[in-house]
């Protein structure tokens, strides 16, 4: 399988939208259907996304988005800050 960026952000953003404020799980044909995408490359693009733990799916094939999968999303990969060995973090901006 070819790895659809553009696909793959569409469905983590539809994830992520349903998410908040309450957590949706989310059918792999409402998936299709919103976002017009046959039923193949949907669940090929959730499987990866499984995989790399970014979602994950319960009885029905019903996904949501994971912590993981907003941050990655976001941008965000919560790294911890550098720390010298005498406890003081590390200022990135100097």
């Amino acid at each position: 399988m070819k790895v659809e960026k553009e696909l793959i952000r569409k469905i983590l953003r539809k994830l992520y939208d349903d998410y908040f404020p309450y957590v949706v799980r989310v059918s792999e044909l409402k998936l299709k259907d919103e976002l017009q995408i046959d039923s193949q490359r949907v669940a090929a693009v959730l499987h990866y996304l499984e995989y790399k733990s970014l979602v994950e799916s319960e009885e029905q094939r019903k996904w949501k988005i994971t912590a993981s999968g907003i941050d990655f999303l976001e941008g965000d990969l919560l790294k911890p800050e550098p720390v010298k060995s005498d406890g003081f973090v590390i200022d990135k901006k100097k």
